[in-house]
C-alpha cells in the first residue's frame, strides 16, 4: 500500500479549525496552541499512517474521504469509510495515563483530501 502524496502543507488557520465540531466552542486561548501546532495538509490517494507505525498525528478531516482499516491475519479489512468532515483519527489517545506508542489501525485517503494534521 501506497503512502499518501502531500501535495502542499500550509499554517492552520483559527477560522479552518472553528469551523470544525471539535473545536467550535474553544476559548481563544484554548484555540491559540492548536493553531500553532496544527497545519492543514493536502494529500492525494493512499495511506496516512499504517497500523504499528509510531503514533505521532492528530488527524481531522476537513474535506475528501478516508478509509480505515484493521489486520485481520495478512489482510487489511475495511472497518469504516466515511466523507464526514470533522472526522479525526490517529494518535487520539494521547492524553490517557498510557497512551499506545503505536497507531492500532491503517487509514488512507480514498480521494485528494484536505487534513488538519496535529
Amino acid at each position: 500500500m501506497d503512502t499518501a502524496l502531500t501535495l502542499r502543507t500550509l499554517p492552520a488557520d483559527p477560522e479552518t479549525l472553528r469551523s470544525l465540531f471539535l473545536f467550535e466552542a474553544l476559548a481563544e486561548e484554548q484555540l491559540g496552541p492548536l493553531v500553532d501546532n496544527a497545519q492543514l495538509i493536502d494529500v492525494d490517494t493512499g495511506r496516512i499512517f499504517a497500523e504499528g507505525d509510531p503514533a505521532r498525528f492528530f488527524y481531522v478531516l476537513v474535506d475528501g474521504e478516508l478509509a480505515v482499516s484493521k489486520r485481520a491475519g495478512e489482510r487489511d479489512v475495511e472497518t469504516h469509510r466515511t466523507t464526514h468532515r470533522g472526522t479525526y483519527c490517529g494518535a487520539t489517545a494521547a492524553f490517557i495515563e498510557c497512551p499506545p506508542e503505536e497507531y492500532t489501525f491503517t487509514v488512507r485517503v480514498v480521494s485528494p483530501s484536505r487534513l488538519v494534521r496535529i
